[in-house]
């Protein structure tokens, strides 16, 4: 589809102007909203902590 290729052309030429990875933002793209949310979540400081066994 010509359209789709077109967005997905433009796509890139934004991520590319913006600095952004191409690669990580076409990879993010094409998850869903809730695998892309969990991609990009910062850590939790405390989980972290109990994985290192570090005290909380």
């Amino acid at each position: 589809m010509i359209l789709q290729e077109d967005c997905e052309d433009y796509g890139t030429r934004v991520a590319e102007g913006l600095g952004l990875d191409v690669a990580k933002v076409s990879r993010l793209a094409g998850m869903t909203q809730e695998e892309r949310i969990a991609a990009t979540e910062p850590p939790d400081p405390a989980r972290t902590r109990k994985r290192q066994g570090d005290p909380a």
